[in-house]
């Protein structure tokens, strides 16, 4: 079995291989970092130069003191690069254990590669990433004009409210650094997707999902192993937002009580499209617990009704029950019965999550310490564990 890598493939990944920069490999994943941060920052901060634009009196007309240009542009740049590797050798290890674990049975081994063939003919398609570069330069226009709609004055138009002109270097950043970013996040969006589809046709297989399975979960809780990497990925994503709560809370004076809702938000929204692919197991599994609750149901009542018969039914004239072991299997029947009517519907570990929310919060940190001060912000972290 071949399995899907999600970044080793498509328009994209072949330019980089073409330039000998393709490959799981750390150092070659290091280059492209290197160089996607070098073409985004390098002639942004020379014609900020030339423009008198790079660092000045006014922090907000000021390119090396705006701190969504380092989140993006190094810090999330990076992150994504490197989710790569982390993403594909853990969802193909998700995918053999569908084989290992007899989840995928015989017959259904046909459809499962089909589905696995499907999903790389999907990933090589040229149109999808053609739609995700229209996408990432209409969204960085979007984002150009709803900031220059507030006619606050920045490095990238430095005579706002009275003009809304670009800069040198601001053309630079609409036309090439925020595509890109923009680029980059929306391709992993793209390959999560791609993940979502691909679970999803896995699904809709004749699984052999147990409902007496100790993960309750029919036997697929080891897909929660597959957040984790992401949160690479959640990483740069957060680093965006928590980038603009510093900004807002050191140039426009907000505080973290106004900040909150815009970071929580983001968070939830981070881990909720993270966790939709999770999410198309839900009908195969409340189909499974609705079946195994009826089987069970019938076995127990059979197994009950031969246990009353032969011990109590009796009244004392039948076979010593001591040492018997019919009383240990009807305990072992009713926690049996119990992990089948626990079986969860929605196959999501909290404990898979947690890691997950934490990378998306993380590069958050810095706003809500600037906000409320390092001593008062551990004096409040002390008081509400002790």
């Amino acid at each position: 079995m071949n399995e899907p890598l999600l970044t080793q493939g498509g328009p994209t990944y072949r330019l980089q291989e073409a330039l000998g920069l393709g490959g799981p490999r750390p150092v070659t994943r290091l280059w492209r970092s290197l160089i996607f941060a070098t073409i985004a920052m390098g002639p942004l901060v020379v014609l900020a130069a030339a423009k008198g634009l790079a660092l000045g009196p006014d922090p907000r007309r000021s390119l090396l003191l705006d701190y969504e240009v380092y989140a993006r542009f190094i810090v999330a740049v990076a992150a994504f690069v490197f989710a790569e590797g982390a993403v594909d050798s853990r969802c193909a290890a998700m995918l053999r254990e569908f084989i290992d674990t007899h989840l995928v049975p015989e017959g259904q081994r046909a459809r499962f590669n089909a589905a696995l063939e499907r999903t790389v003919r999907l990933r090589d398609n040229p149109v999808p990433e053609l739609v995700v570069l229209v996408l990432a330069y209409g969204r960085a226009r979007a984002g150009i004009a709803l900031t220059a709609s507030f006619g606050q004055p920045t490095w990238w138009a430095p005579n706002l409210p009275d003009s809304a002109s670009l800069s040198l270097p601001g053309w630079w950043y609409a036309l090439v650094s925020l595509p890109l970013y923009q680029f980059l996040l929306l391709l992993w969006l793209w390959r999560l997707v791609i993940w979502t589809l691909l679970l999803r046709r896995i699904a809709q297989l004749d699984l052999q999902l147990r409902a007496s399975h100790p993960d309750r979960m029919g036997g697929v809780g080891f897909l929660n192993l597959s957040l984790a990497p992401f949160g690479l990925v959640g990483f740069g994503y957060g680093a965006s937002i928590g980038a603009v709560a510093l900004q807002s809370v050191v140039h426009q004076h907000e505080t973290i009580r106004s900040l909150a809702p815009f970071m929580a938000g983001s968070v939830v929204l981070g881990v909720a499209v993270f966790v939709v692919p999770l999410l198309m197991f839900m009908k195969p599994l409340v189909l499974c617990r609705r079946k195994a609750i009826l089987e069970y149901t019938a076995f127990g009542a059979r197994y009950t009704q031969l246990f009353e018969r032969k011990w109590i039914e009796q009244r004392g004239s039948g076979p010593d029950p001591l040492g018997t072991n019919d009383v240990q299997s009807l305990a072992d029947l009713d926690h049996t019965f119990a992990i089948v009517r626990q079986v969860r519907t929605i196959p999501i570990d909290p404990y898979a999550v947690i890691p997950l929310a934490l990378a998306i919060a993380a590069p958050m940190i810095p706003a809500v310490v600037v906000a409320i001060g390092l001593r008062p912000l551990l004096q409040l972290i002390l008081k509400s564990v002790l």
